[in-house]
């Protein structure tokens, strides 16, 4: 890697280290940016630099613990490892054609799942990728199980490696690597005595598996070549959260936490309330939809509470209308419903049917722009609010790429993005 910057406050400022020299290895092996970020906390490393005369150097370091190296680099990022996986509910082997290209990218690396969040499957972990864990300590990760009966989960998955799933979080467990796993239910597949059975088995390994997120699968209109599944429908819906909740009712009460949770989805296709704030402790599986609607109500209550009068003053006879999914319709009209009331406004719930993807698609963040265009009422308003979630991340650009510009000429209406956050969203109308 290029080193673009030394910094004055750096261990390396003192050295005959510049910019435009190369990084080619630490402690005499290849590496990555993670490898970097690790060595660069520890007390002793060996930097080899190459000079643009092409001169190589070995820098033998010995410095405090987390004391900064002090390097920049050009490019300083990790290229995603591809899933070889073909999942039967895999999302990305059910988009149309033509859309950018990296929604197309299937990504299974642990790297993106120490640093941001992204779920794995296991199966593409190679024995360096096991120790280099360990070795790292790269914790949290998280997992994506499905199942833990061998023939299940690789009908479901599809992979090609002997993935033992459970030597794998044992051995994750004994060297105390956090996990949080999630478990995407299919129906008459993993579902039923299956989920239970799985939920138990992740059980054992608590509380280094942390949180077990159930999610429904999500299923689009473009799956004519593809094994045929059934959406969770209310019966199912219901079923599951029976099961689910006599498991957390036992959990509770022997590890003082429900252990596994159900995302609000699950709730809203029983059309039974989601748990309250307190249920979801640390809220570790937020980005998975599990407590959403809890913590965004929290957040919304603590503000709107706040409001004075002169707030309340200035934003009397406005118009607004909010843009959001068949999801979340009922949920955002209740708490629209206290802002009308309180602010004097008048205020429009837009859910978009995804007729992109198909109807059977309900979540907001992936709402595309065709379908706003297609279902807007024509109204002027004072101000649009699109949930920050139907964005690409430092892009205001939809998923089908109709960019946020592009949307306000087609509506004739200003739009203002607003973070998934009660907060935000109250002060998106004052």
């Amino acid at each position: 890697m290029k080193i673009s910057e030394v910094s004055k406050t750096g261990v390396c400022y003192e050295l005959d280290i510049n910019i435009n020299d190369e990084l080619i290895k630490i402690n005499g092996k290849s590496f990555d940016c993670l490898d970097y970020i690790y060595y660069n906390s520890g007390e002793y490393v060996v930097l080899t630099i190459k000079k643009p005369d092409g001169e190589i150097i070995d820098f033998e370091i010995e410095k405090d613990e987390n004391e900064d190296l002090g390097l920049s680099f050009l490019d300083f990022e990790i290229k995603p490892k591809a899933c070889s996986n073909k999942c039967i509910f895999c999302f990305i082997e059910q988009l149309p054609k033509n859309l950018r290209k990296s929604l197309y990218f299937k990504d299974d690396d642990f790297r993106l799942s120490f640093i941001s969040g992204c779920y794995i499957t296991l199966t593409n972990l190679k024995r360096n990728d096991i120790q280099k864990i360990i070795t790292q300590q790269l914790s949290p990760l998280y997992f994506s199980i499905h199942s833990m009966n061998k023939e299940i989960r690789q009908k479901m998955l599809n992979y090609k490696s002997d993935c033992d799933i459970e030597k794998l979080l044992e051995l994750f467990s004994d060297n105390g690597i956090q996990m949080h796993c999630q478990i995407v239910v299919c129906k008459n597949i993993n579902d039923g005595q299956n989920l239970i059975e799985t939920v138990r088995a992740l059980e054992k390994f608590y509380p280094n598996v942390k949180t077990v997120a159930i999610v429904p699968v999500g299923l689009t209109k473009y799956r004519e070549k593809l094994t045929k599944l059934e959406p969770i429908d209310k019966e199912s819906a219901l079923s599951i959260i029976l099961d689910i909740e006599k498991l957390q009712k036992g959990y509770i009460e022997k590890f003082n936490e429900p252990f596994v949770y159900l995302s609000d989805e699950f709730y809203v296709k029983a059309d039974l309330p989601t748990k309250d704030y307190e249920f979801y402790g640390e809220f570790y599986q937020i980005e998975n939809g599990v407590g959403l609607f809890a913590k965004f109500e929290r957040e919304f209550n603590e503000r709107f509470f706040e409001l004075d009068y002169n707030i309340l003053n200035k934003n009397s006879n406005k118009n607004f209308c909010i843009i959001t999914s068949v999801n979340a319709e009922n949920f955002i009209k209740k708490l629209s419903e206290k802002l009308k009331a309180k602010l004097n406004c008048k205020i429009d719930v837009l859910a978009i049917k995804n007729n992109f993807f198909g109807n059977s698609v309900t979540v907001a963040g992936l709402i595309c722009g065709c379908d706003i265009i297609e279902q807007f009422n024509n109204k002027h308003y004072d101000k649009v609010l699109l949930p920050k979630c139907l964005t690409k991340e430092f892009e205001n650009v939809l998923l089908d790429d109709i960019s946020v510009e592009k949307l306000e000429r087609k509506i004739n209406n200003k739009i203002e993005l607003v973070a998934v956050d009660g907060q935000c969203f109250v002060n998106a109308f004052i």
